[in-house]
């Protein structure tokens, strides 16, 4: 499960990657369309790196990306800053 956060408050938890940054730049975007239908079609051919730059383009507060696995999983997290 992902979760993205801005300043550390919560904006959105998702089993999936790609829907936790459409709901977020949902969020961004205030928009109230009922469905995301319409953003789903716009990003589908955005990777999962593009749809995080979009993202963090579209706001100046800090953003948190938070992985939640069960103690059974065997996983390690790895970050690189590119530059």
């Amino acid at each position: 499960m992902f979760e993205i956060r801005f300043d550390d408050v919560l904006i959105t938890r998702a089993d999936d990657w790609r829907e936790a940054h459409i709901e977020v730049i949902d969020y961004l975007l205030d928009d109230d369309s009922p469905t995301l239908k319409n953003l789903y079609q716009h990003y589908a051919l955005y990777t999962d790196e593009d749809l995080f730059y979009e993202l963090a383009s579209m706001t100046d507060k800090r953003i948190t990306i938070v992985i939640n696995f069960t103690l059974d999983v065997p996983v390690i997290i790895k970050q690189h800053i590119l530059d």
